[in-house]
């Protein structure tokens, strides 16, 4: 049974292509809408990902320079599989802020779909030895090795990007499927089991049935 790994946010930094992103500096504005913006991280968080972007496009109205709006924003039009719209926002983020990780970030996701982009991988190992403290550069990492069927990598980047949020039920998740995919059956259950109890706990975006599915069958034919 093929199971579909859950690609990170780039939160996970939630990327730049491979030859590198070249961009002149500006003043950085100062961020307002506190207030606004957390509604919308809200409304993300709880996958409601048409207010999501409706609340980030608003604040972006108001301030057309919101560095945090306009990630958020492109992080939920890539959720919505509407990546070439993505793409401005992280770079327009960059344009003002160089050095923002999740933007970077966003970018090099974006970039790794692409199989014959292998400098995806070489950018997002750099920018973890930079910020290894950032649970979501872990876990984007570890769907660039997941889209190449590289599973023992993508299961030690799953495994660390869940170790630095141990209450991302995505995480969990594809750590499960890599453990599974590699024929490690005993702790592919315990992961598939934790993501679930996770996922009541805080939103997920895997497919849950199909994960409780895949756990009652390892569960049948465990010694």
């Amino acid at each position: 049974m093929a199971f579909k790994t859950v690609l990170s946010l780039a939160a996970t930094a939630k990327y730049g292509t491979g030859n590198g992103i070249q961009i002149s500096k500006r003043s950085v504005p100062r961020n307002t809408g506190a207030a606004e913006l957390g509604n919308a991280k809200q409304a993300m968080a709880q996958g409601d990902l048409t207010q999501a972007a409706s609340l980030y496009r608003k604040l972006l109205d108001g301030q057309p320079q919101h560095i945090a709006a306009m990630i958020g924003l492109a992080d939920t039009l890539v959720l919505q599989k509407n990546v070439a719209a993505a793409k401005p926002y992280y770079r327009a983020a960059l344009e003002i802020e160089p050095g923002n990780v999740a933007a970077r970030a966003g970018l090099l996701n974006i970039e790794a779909t692409d199989p014959a982009n292998l400098a995806a991988g070489s950018q997002l190992k750099q920018l973890i030895t930079q910020h290894p403290e950032r649970a979501h550069l872990h876990a984007s990492l570890g769907d660039f090795y997941a889209r190449r069927k590289q599973w023992g990598k993508a299961q030690a980047s799953y495994f660390e990007a869940l170790a630095l949020a141990q209450d991302n039920p995505d995480y969990a998740f594809n750590l499960a499927v890599m453990l599974d995919r590699m024929g490690k059956t005993s702790p592919a259950r315990d992961y598939y089991q934790k993501a679930l109890v996770l996922a009541t706990e805080k939103p997920a975006r895997f497919a849950q049935q199909a994960a409780q599915n895949r756990l009652q069958q390892l569960q049948r034919t465990a010694p």
